[in-house]
């Protein structure tokens, strides 16, 4: 059994994503993080004018799950808005990104499974 606690996420270092995603990694592989392979979960925060790479998964399925503040989703060029207490359901191959464009933050729980993967997450490439 594996019990993550707020206080533990606030003492730890983040993973910190280019486009400004901060992701604590609550639920993993690692083994101080549970030693899970069949899903994950990660809190993400998301400073205003943030937002996430457009990417998508080959093998892995997502859940995002809102806590607090509004986004807006793109997945497969269909756009959207979800805010607290919303989820969106991310299938394998699906290109997704979230943006935050407010002067609150965003909040939210990632699950993912199999359990998370960096080698699974791919950037759509573009024709130029």
């Amino acid at each position: 059994m594996r019990i993550v606690k707020k206080e533990e996420l606030q003492n730890s270092t983040p993973f910190v994503a280019p486009l400004g995603e901060i992701i604590y990694e609550m639920i993993w592989k690692p083994d101080h993080l549970g030693w899970t392979t069949n899903h994950s979960l990660a809190t993400v925060l998301l400073h205003p004018w943030k937002c996430s790479p457009n990417h998508y998964h080959e093998i892995s399925e997502e859940i995002y799950y809102i806590l607090s503040g509004e986004a807006r989703m793109i997945v497969n060029n269909k756009e959207f808005n979800i805010s607290g207490g919303d989820s969106c359901l991310i299938m394998p191959g699906e290109e997704h990104e979230i943006f935050n464009d407010s002067d609150q933050e965003v909040k939210f729980l990632v699950t993912s499974s199999p359990a998370r993967d960096p080698t699974d997450t791919h950037q759509k490439k573009y024709d130029l």
